[in-house]
């Protein structure tokens, strides 16, 4: 999904994903589209890709994807935006193409995916799908709630969502990247952030 005019903000996935219905809903990324032509897409598992990832996923894997979509942009410099997990892979990439990418916007991403709480992301989505979805909106009113598992639900299933967090668990610290990163980056996280 393309909108917006002027410089180009790549936006990777979610962990929840679903470009056509994520863009028909008032969020802030339609703010920013009012000012850089940003680009977001399904990354494989989830939204309008195809489903049922296999279970030797590697974050390899998502830079190919990003990779894909830079190509069909076609664009010379962009900045790259990306959520959890998703932004080590932006991490990666801007470190071997430090010329290409004039910014980074990280929002809710570390260093390692082991520091967040394994039980949190792959526990209770093993053992109980339905209420591990109903826990990530626990602090939303019902109503709201209720419209947020649909749209998880629509975004990927379970299957896919755990071959991903296994892919970002397996995947090697960006410890030693980081400091060498040359362009400017954001660093945005919730202070009440469940997990």
């Amino acid at each position: 999904a393309i909108a917006g005019e002027g410089d180009v903000v790549i936006q990777a996935p979610f962990h929840f994903n679903h470009v056509q219905r994520r863009w028909s809903g008032p969020l802030w990324f339609r703010g920013v589209a009012e000012h850089f032509r940003v680009v977001h897409y399904d990354s494989r598992g989830q939204g309008l890709s195809t489903r049922g990832i296999p279970g030797d996923l590697t974050v390899h894997d998502y830079r190919r994807d990003l990779e894909t979509i830079i190509d069909a942009v076609d664009a010379e410099k962009f900045a790259l935006m990306a959520y959890g997990g998703f932004g080590q892979v932006v991490a990666r990439y801007a470190a071997d193409h430090p010329e290409r990418v004039t910014a980074l916007i990280l929002i809710c991403s570390s260093e390692s995916f082991n520091a967040w709480s394994r039980a949190a992301h792959i526990g209770m989505a093993e053992e109980n799908w339905d209420l591990f979805l109903e826990l990530q909106t626990r602090k939303f009113p019902p109503d709201i709630a209720q419209l947020i598992v649909g749209f998880m639900k629509a975004a990927t299933g379970q299957a896919d969502y755990l071959q991903m967090v296994r892919a970002f668990i397996r995947s090697p610290s960006i410890s030693e990247i980081v400091p060498a990163l040359p362009m400017p980056a954001l660093l945005l996280h919730s202070l009440d952030q469940h997990w």
